[in-house]
């Protein structure tokens, strides 16, 4: 972190009080001096490029309210301030993959809005007609409801495990081993076919 414009940890504490008494000045100084502290905790991020700007602000805001928020004897600021921007970043990369992770890819709902399956997405019927060849069914046919549901739902359907689990009213970590059963009875099942 560079910190030419500031001699001496006391006249960073000046600094700090007069931008939380409102001085714009020493704001804008202080925004300045610690630019590599929000840079760098943007890149380490690794956004893609229409993200960045998000991140960016997302981290200045983080840094004014730290400086604002700062209580001048409990710990360096320096050190308070990247805890409270690498949060922040953090906090805001998670919170924008969570809602991407909700969003549907374009073309996967009908025209009353509803998702549909991965089998009503296929344009092309003799492509349709490959996923639900008898193998498939008989693979299919193989495993317990709880472990059909989780191919259907989860690999043909496009659920995510957690929603599946929150509908079924159980664990993550059970929706995981109903997934891993699954696999392995259709994996066994395919070799014996082999």
């Amino acid at each position: 972190m560079k910190q030419a414009n500031i001699q001496s940890r006391e006249d960073l504490q000046e600094t700090i009080r007069m931008a939380q008494t409102g001085d714009p000045q020493a704001m804008i100084h202080l925004l300045e001096q610690f630019e590599p502290l929000v840079q760098r905790a943007v890149a380490i991020r690794y956004p893609k490029k229409q993200e960045r700007e998000d991140l960016l602000q997302e981290a200045y805001v983080a840094l004014i309210r730290a400086i604002q928020l700062y209580n001048h004897g409990e710990v360096s600021f320096p050190h308070y301030a990247k805890q409270i921007v690498y949060g922040a970043t953090w906090s805001a990369t998670r919170r924008n993959s969570r809602i991407r992770g909700k969003e549907t890819p374009d073309g996967t709902r009908n025209e009353d809005g509803e998702t549909l399956s991965i089998f009503d997405r296929i344009p092309d019927e003799q492509a349709a007609a490959a996923y639900m060849e008898p193998e498939l069914e008989s693979y299919l046919m193989t495993l317990s409801p709880r472990e059909r549901m989780v191919v259907v739902e989860v690999v043909f359907g496009g659920m995510r495990m957690a929603d599946l689990a929150r509908r079924e009213g159980v664990s993550l970590d059970t929706v995981k081993v109903w997934k891993k059963r699954a696999f392995a009875k259709i994996r066994k099942s395919v070799e014996k076919d082999l």
